[in-house]
């Protein structure tokens, strides 16, 4: 399971994201995370959506909506952004675990308190609890610095032993 004291735990909701944004986007564009998508990644959250006792899917919706980025055109105008960047995610997050009645007891997770200690638990118990992120995971951790450098090892290993056997079979 995913650790908040883990240095992969950003990674994890990095590549979550990623993947969310990029789903069904045409050219695979991965840096905003529209309405339809965020939908989908509560709802494949473990536990996170309930009709009885909250919150609603179109509570997290309106949440998305207070999330996004508020930009001002050449004229002056006040305009929203329609999708959401990796930062306002993290915010609508924040929203969530304020409002989230799970979220909303815990005072301490680990060595965070108050706000931050109800988004960590947010996402270890609901958004990085999914199948999904632990498929992704696997993926992060194939990739990781370890995982590439003994790779590497291995694969130089292997280069030193066929040399090595080649020049005493001859």
């Amino acid at each position: 399971t995913s650790a908040v004291d883990n240095c992969d735990y950003p990674a994890e909701v990095q590549r979550l994201f990623c993947h969310y944004a990029a789903f069904g986007m045409r050219g695979g564009s991965h840096n905003r995370l529209g309405l339809a998508n965020f939908g989908r990644m509560m709802k494949e959250a473990v536990e996170l959506i309930d009709d009885r006792k909250g919150p609603t899917i179109n509570d997290l919706e309106l949440l998305f909506t207070k999330g996004k980025r508020k930009l001002k055109d050449a004229t002056g105008v006040e305009k929203q952004e329609s999708h959401l960047h990796y930062s306002d995610l993290l915010k609508v997050f924040k929203l969530i675990a304020q409002s989230h009645p799970k979220c909303k007891k815990v005072e301490r997770w680990g060595r965070f308190k108050g706000d931050e200690a109800k988004v960590g638990h947010l996402l270890q118990n609901h958004v990085l609890a999914s199948k999904l992120v632990k498929k992704l995971r696997k993926e992060l951790k194939a990739s990781s610095i370890d995982a590439r450098a003994d790779a590497h090892i291995l694969s130089a290993v292997g280069f030193i032993q066929r040399a090595y056997r080649a020049m005493v079979a001859f």
